[in-house]
């Protein structure tokens, strides 16, 4: 009798099983406690650092801020504070855009309070800024990371695509449920970071660092944090802790498990890609929300994951891998959010089923 010829996994099921795929690191217990739930993540998230870039009081030191009377929302630790920042806040106090800027600074929010995350973040910049070689507590670091909401069902990631077939692919005001994914990390960049704006904030956390009694072993900068296809930027004084480089130096490998093709799991050499993985990852088993990162995704949300179904262009992909900001002035209609996407779709296993292995472009 002729044996039953086993039938391929769909695409679904080989996404609906990509989707159980956990990646550990010996250090990712080693760090500061993780939140336990949504309501400590929120407790985290209610102490505020003075709306203006040029005061590193917080409201840990001084006590509950006053809020712009406008919006309600940026905090000031006194009104000479107010004054200094309105040049720039005004551009998005009460406009109709601050929903969405609203939604991009409360995500970004209870990103980087989350120590979990802020350890592996600095490991990717270390990475990127080769500061395991050039090191230097006097010299201000500035970074880029690039995030954006996708949704929490790999299957409706799919569907948005248009990969499971016409029927399947959502109507435009179907309510989809998404989540922070961090796109990339790189050197920061003149035309977004300038260098006297960097020493300013640098000089404010060093105080800070200061205050709270931190070694002055850490390394000290700014964040650029970009959301999705926003023109809008939110820069974030940060410290690179020497604990970081030393784990960036020790090079120890995340582990991919379980792996189905493979029959068991496997390793993946620290580097920037496999360090944004770690966290991607992360934050997809968070059933529970306990980290804050879920949102409803927007119709922006949804047309780059739709755009993401185009070819990727090596020669612009590698051009703004290199030049970002240079190329994002040249070509302001370029959707950098979907290139970023379209980039790290190459590199994270999830979506190995969405190409063929010669579709793979390793930036």
């Amino acid at each position: 009798m002729p044996s039953r010829q086993r039938r391929e996994p769909t695409l679904k099921q080989r996404l609906k099983a990509g989707a159980t795929v956990r990646i550990t690191h010996p250090y990712d217990n080693s760090a500061e406690a993780v939140p336990s739930s949504g309501k400590e993540t929120r407790k985290m998230m209610k102490l505020h650092s003075c709306g203006s870039t040029k005061c590193a009081f917080h409201e840990a030191d001084m006590g509950p801020f006053r809020r712009c009377a406008r919006c309600l929302e940026k905090a000031y630790c006194s009104r000479e504070c107010q004054r200094v920042d309105w040049p720039e806040h005004k551009k998005w106090c009460n406009q109709p855009e601050r929903l969405r800027i609203k939604r991009s600074e409360k995500m970004i929010d209870a990103f980087r309070v989350n120590p979990f995350f802020q350890r592996y973040v600095e490991i990717a910049i270390i990475l990127a800024l080769d500061l395991i070689n050039n090191h230097s507590v006097e010299e201000p670091f500035s970074a880029f990371v690039h995030i954006m909401v996708e949704p929490e069902d790999i299957v409706d990631f799919a569907r948005l695509r248009g990969d499971l077939g016409p029927s399947e692919v959502p109507d435009d005001d179907e309510k989809i449920k998404g989540m922070l994914q961090v796109n990339y990390i790189s050197p920061g960049s003149e035309h977004i970071l300038p260098r006297q704006k960097v020493l300013d904030l640098c000089r404010l956390h060093q105080a800070r660092a200061y205050y709270e009694g931190i070694q002055s072993q850490c390394a000290v900068g700014v964040i650029c944090f970009m959301l999705g296809d926003s023109q809008a930027f939110m820069r974030v004084p940060a410290m690179i802790r020497s604990e970081s480089i030393d784990i960036a130096k020790e090079a120890l490998p995340f582990i991919q498990s379980p792996v189905p093709e493979m029959g068991g799991s496997c390793e993946l050499p620290m580097s920037i890609a496999s360090c944004i993985e770690f966290i991607n990852t992360s934050i997809r088993l968070d059933k529970t929300n306990r980290f804050q990162l879920r949102a409803e995704m927007t119709e922006a949300d949804k047309a780059i994951i739709k755009g993401a179904a185009q070819p990727l262009n090596v020669t612009t992909a590698l051009t703004l891998a290199h030049n970002w900001a240079n190329f994002a002035l040249e070509s302001p209609t370029y959707n950098m959010g979907l290139f970023y996407l379209q980039a790290r779709m190459r590199a994270e296993y999830i979506y190995k089923w969405f190409f063929k292995p010669s579709d793979s472009v390793y930036l």
